[in-house]
């Protein structure tokens, strides 16, 4: 092969390289903002018993619809 195919391969392969390694962070913030939020409302539940108790009721209620 020519060199003009081998730069040209290897634009592609940096490029397919880029674009993973940018939906690989997506994924991760994504991921960490998602934990976040969840940690979140257990932090809500766990500090109110009433809450809690009401939230695992509609939890049942929803399981026992599907």
């Amino acid at each position: 092969m020519n060199e003009q195919i081998y730069t040209s391969m290897i634009r592609d392969i940096a490029s397919q390289n880029a674009n993973l390694t940018i939906e690989k962070a997506e994924f991760k913030a994504r991921l960490q903002a998602t934990v976040s939020e969840l940690e979140h409302y257990q932090n809500v539940l766990a500090s109110d018993s009433d809450l809690n108790d009401l939230f695992n009721e509609a939890a049942q209620k929803g399981a026992a619809n599907e």
